[in-house]
């Protein structure tokens, strides 16, 4: 699928919600933003029937997309810890 720049908001929600089982939609319209603004005529190629999701994305055909994914461990590790500890709950 080729995708050139939408000029309708609704049909680029729903081009981002058809993909958001491979990537959540604010990392799928950053990826559509970087192709479609990369040059003058540039669209994002989208090979629907690749086996792997890291061969699905382009820029044109010359520049494949790929996302550095992250475990929910390294994401809780590199989470700003809180300086006060919460209070605990009181009991009614």
């Amino acid at each position: 699928m080729c995708v050139w720049r939408l000029r309708n908001q609704k049909e680029i929600v729903a081009l981002l919600e058809e993909l958001s089982a491979l990537y959540p939609i604010p990392t799928l319209h950053e990826m559509y933003e970087a192709a479609v603004g990369d040059e003058p005529h540039s669209w994002w190629y989208l090979d629907l029937v690749a086996k792997e999701k890291t061969r699905m994305f382009y820029i044109r055909f010359e520049h494949r997309q790929i996302v550095e994914e992250v475990s929910p461990e390294e994401l809780l590790a590199a989470a700003p810890r809180p300086d006060v500890e919460p209070e605990p709950a009181q009991q009614l």
